[in-house]
């Protein structure tokens, strides 16, 4: 864990994060992010998603993480279904259905 975080500070200097929710379940607790910053090419970077850690004893002893970068695309979900299915949903306002 060390390592990767090492790699992630080298390539995003000013990283931080922001939990936006999170919820305690017994043993588990699952959280929210928000990762930013700017990658030292310049480039924005931003990713959210979720994290799953199992707490024992008041210690981290497993996690999951859950993160996606944002696309930078302004498209809708139309094209992110076209993307994933191959197929675009028909609009529900056609009327040649």
């Amino acid at each position: 864990m060390h390592s990767n975080w090492t790699a992630m500070f080298a390539g995003v200097p000013d990283f931080h994060a922001a939990v936006v929710h999170s919820v305690d379940d017994g043993n588990t607790t699952w959280s929210e992010w928000n990762w930013a910053g700017t990658r030292t090419d310049g480039q924005p970077f931003e990713m959210r998603g979720v994290t799953i850690f199992e707490i024992t004893d008041g210690l981290i002893t497993d996690g999951r993480l859950f993160m996606e970068e944002l696309e930078r695309q302004h498209g809708g979900i139309a094209e992110a279904v076209q993307a994933l299915s191959g197929h675009r949903p028909q609009d529900p306002t056609d009327q040649d259905r």
